[in-house]
C-alpha cells in the first residue's frame, strides 16, 4: 500500500496522555517510537495504544520483557498486541519514496548510506533533532507528542 503521508513521533511517559489527540486520516499513518515501559501504565492507556490505529516501535529490551507479563490478566491482550508490532517499518508513498522506522544509534545513522529510503530513529538526551545524510534522528524527551509529518520530500514538525 502506498501512503499520501507518514507521521512519525516518539511516544515517552511525558506525553502518554496526548495520544488520544491523533487522528485518523485516510491514506495517511502514525508511527510511535518508544522508549515507554508499557508495563507502569494504567489498563485505560494500554486499551488507548492498542486500539488507535497507529503502529508502535518498541525497543528490543521492551520485546524481551513482555512475556513476563504475558498471563497477568491486565495485560494479556496488550503483550498479545505488543508483540506483533514491528521492531523497524519500511512505508512507500505516493510518489515512490522509501521511509525506513527503527530505534537505531548515532554509529548507525554515521554509516547508513539511503540504501532502505530515508530512515528515523530516536536518541535520548537534548532537545533538538540530529539530521545526517540519508536519516535524522528525533528526541524522544519532549513532553508534547510531536509528530513529524514527512511527504516523501521532506521532515517537518506538526503539531
Amino acid at each position: 500500500m502506498k501512503y499520501h503521508k507518514v507521521y512519525i513521533g516518539v511516544l515517552n511517559s511525558k506525553n502518554i496522555e496526548k495520544i488520544e489527540q491523533i487522528p485518523s486520516i485516510a491514506r495517511t499513518h502514525v508511527v510511535l517510537l518508544s522508549n515507554l515501559n508499557f508495563f507502569d501504565l494504567t489498563k485505560k492507556q494500554l486499551d488507548s495504544i492498542r486500539n488507535k490505529n497507529i503502529t508502535i516501535i518498541p525497543t528490543k529490551d521492551l520485546l524481551k520483557n513482555a512475556n513476563k507479563y504475558k498471563k497477568s490478566p491486565t495485560y494479556a491482550l496488550f503483550v498479545d498486541w505488543l508483540l506483533k508490532q514491528p521492531t523497524e517499518a519500511r512505508f512507500l508513498l505516493d510518489n515512490d519514496s522509501l521511509l525506513y522506522i527503527a530505534h537505531r544509534d548515532h554509529k548507525w545513522h554515521d554509516e547508513y548510506d539511503g540504501d532502505q529510503g530515508y530512515a528515523v530513529s530516536c536518541h535520548s538526551g537534548g532537545d533538538t533533532t540530529c539530521f545526517h545524510g540519508h536519516s535524522v534522528s528525533i528526541t524522544d524527551g519532549s513532553d508534547k507528542l510531536i509528530l513529524k509529518e514527512f511527504d516523501g520530500f521532506f521532515l517537518k514538525n506538526t503539531q
